[in-house]
Parts: structure tokens; sequence; C-alpha cells
């Protein structure tokens, strides 16, 4: 397997959607400064009922999953903007939000629906700037 890192603007996902290849996936992180301090000692780390303080999306277009882990401590239920068609397969505070989509969507929707989503969840303004680590065989 080998990985690309990619910055891109979430405005523009267009050089991700090129580099992805059916049979690997993509990360999607923010590229921020500024993150927010991570839960005082070992017992809230173990504990904690969230992921990430910073969202991190996957698409696995082989599979037809798109999924986030996010920092909100919640599950995403009727918050999230889920499209018609797509199917919930995971909503879990720490595991993240997983969904399956329909072979029709492209996958710049696809990756535009993880940047919107990831946007909105992230505890600090992003400013737009998003990385992306695309593995492929």
């Amino acid at each position: 397997m080998r990985s690309e890192t990619i910055a891109f603007a979430a405005a523009d996902p267009a050089a991700v959607v090129a580099a992805v290849d059916a049979r690997g996936w993509v990360n999607l992180r923010p590229d921020v400064d500024d993150l927010p301090p991570p839960p005082r000692g070992w017992f809230g780390n173990v504990f904690s009922n969230s992921g990430p303080a910073v969202p991190m999306a996957t698409w696995h277009p082989g599979e037809r999953l798109a999924g986030i882990e996010h920092g909100t401590g919640s599950r995403l239920g009727g918050r999230a903007p889920v499209p018609p068609g797509w199917r919930v397969v995971q909503d879990h505070p720490r595991r993240g939000f997983v969904v399956h989509v329909p072979q029709a969507v492209t996958e710049a929707e696809v990756v535009r629906w993880l940047v919107e989503l990831g946007e909105a969840l992230s505890p600090v303004p992003t400013g737009g700037r998003w990385t992306a680590e695309v593995f492929s065989p």
C-alpha cells in the first residue's frame, strides 16, 4: 500500500477525487493549528465517550462506505444531514458515524459531504484548509 498526502481547499476537492483508487481509501482531516486541549489524565482518555478532538473522515469507494470520527461526545443521529438513499450503518460516539453510499453517487459528492460534515463538527475554525491521505495499492 502506498500513500500520498494532498493539501486542498474545502471548496475544491478535485485533486483528492482524482487521486482516489477504488481499491484503496482516503482519510480527510482539517488542517488546523489550534487544537483543543485533550481530556485530563489517563482516566479521561480511557473512559471518554468521544472520538478525536478534530474530525477525521474516511471514504472507501470499493466498499461504498463513508464515515467520520468526531469529538462531540454524542451520536450524530438526526444532526447529520444524510442524503436520501444513503444508509446509516454505524453511529457511535467513539467509533464514529458511518454510512453506506449508493453506487450512483459520485466520488466528488461523497468527498464534499464528508468535508462539509467535518467543517460542521470541528471545534476550531478550519479556514477551509484540509489534508487528504490517499492510500492505494
